[in-house]
């Protein structure tokens, strides 16, 4: 399966989760946390997370369930839940232009923004991100986020945020986004950056500014938000890269990308673009090589991209040797970490493969685990389906 990889009722519940002993705040009112930070000298930890993202449920289970991670957050933290696309979670979403999940928020005792982080992270990697951000000093603090939530954004930008869930939202076109931009004084400011960061992928001219105002970015909004604004500069070249199928220039021309603005993650980015070539030109067998380029990386943490990489395998690939050998790293992965979303691809794979009967077992366990898990098996329930069919077939 591939998984994709970020506030009804304004009332207090101070409760432990049923799964972690995190003494999370579940969508409070802000002026509560805020209270509670000042009171007790305590930083925010905000988790953003939606209904649907099967990796802000991963945090839930592996994560903020981890001793460690509890103690941490229990003695550092005023930590709050808040689900980002209804009610006051829309609006800090658009305030911080939170739109990737799970987005994680940290905030100082006095309501400051300190940093974000992104995406699902294992507690060790995830307890190393927060001692990081809490060694900011506040003279780095970034500058340009102003104590209102509220914001006069245009319509269109509001829209994006607040009109129900992923599925229902209105996107603007880029003629909307190209003019808005094009009649702002200062795009640096709170607003003009906010639109250009969240439509980036709508507009065109604008990276060599992104670039050219990189360190002034930085300084105003954060050091991660600067690295992902220039990584979708970086994407974008990539995707025109791999549309070409031009291998060289993916050496010569978004590799020196890479190390001139991503350096801390060079290695590890510079080989999940090489699998993202691989597969989306079809040579699948350079890409299971890169998958193993990555999986020897000390310190990383390859899961979803093996899976993604594995299902991606699976739906376009029939050479039975590729699915042999996509089939070996994801049941190394289910054997670490028996997640729904690897179960299920670690089935399709063995259905591919006609291995009919160990398809069925794993398609059963990845049933089961989604159940407990609070997932959406229909999509396995189905793999189940055509498994049983081709068994009695045979």
């Amino acid at each position: 399966m591939k998984a994709n990889l970020m506030m009804p009722g304004f009332f207090l519940v101070m409760a432990v989760s049923a799964t972690a002993q995190i003494q999370f705040m579940q969508q409070p009112d802000w002026k509560d946390v805020l209270a509670k930070a000042k009171r007790e000298n305590k930083a925010i930890f905000a988790d953003a997370y939606t209904e649907w993202c099967i990796w802000c449920k991963t945090m839930d289970k592996n994560t903020f369930t981890d001793a460690g991670v509890m103690e941490y957050m229990n003695k550092n933290f005023v930590s709050v839940k808040m689900e980002m696309e209804t009610g006051f979670g829309a609006t800090l979403a658009m305030k911080y232009r939170v739109f990737g999940f799970p987005t994680f928020l940290v905030f100082a005792p006095d309501g400051k923004f300190i940093e974000r982080a992104l995406g699902y992270q294992k507690p060790e990697a995830f307890l190393g991100t927060l001692k990081k951000i809490l060694s900011i000093p506040e003279i780095d603090f970034p500058k340009g986020i102003s104590a209102n939530i509220e914001l006069p954004f245009p319509d269109f930008y509001k829209k994006v945020f607040t009109e129900g869930k992923r599925s229902s939202k209105s996107y603007p076109d880029s003629v909307t986004v190209k003019d808005f931009l094009g009649h702002q004084k200062d795009l640096t400011s709170e607003i003009g950056w906010s639109v250009l960061f969240r439509f980036y992928s709508l507009t065109t001219g604008y990276d060599d500014w992104i670039i050219e105002n990189g360190k002034q970015l930085q300084q105003l909004y954060g050091e991660q938000e600067l690295k992902h604004a220039l990584g979708r500069i970086i994407n974008q070249r990539f995707r025109q890269v791999a549309d070409r199928a031009d291998e060289d220039a993916l050496q010569n021309e978004i590799f020196p990308l890479v190390d001139q603005f991503l350096p801390d993650d060079a290695l590890q980015t510079k080989v999940n673009y090489k699998i993202t070539f691989y597969t989306s030109t079809g040579k699948y067998g350079k890409a299971l090589l890169a998958l193993d380029e990555l999986i020897s990386i000390p310190g990383g943490d390859p899961g979803a991209t093996i899976n993604s990489t594995c299902w991606e395998i699976y739906e376009k690939c029939d050479d039975a040797a590729i699915l042999q050998t996509a089939a070996t790293p994801m049941n190394k992965l289910i054997t670490s970490e028996p997640e729904y979303a690897y179960l299920d691809t670690y089935a399709a794979l063995l259905f591919k493969m006609k291995d009919y009967a160990k398809a069925e077992e794993y398609a059963l366990k990845a049933i089961e685990t989604g159940r407990k898990e609070n997932q959406n098996v229909l999509e396995t329930e189905e793999l189940l389906k055509k498994i049983k069919e081709s068994i009695q077939n045979n």
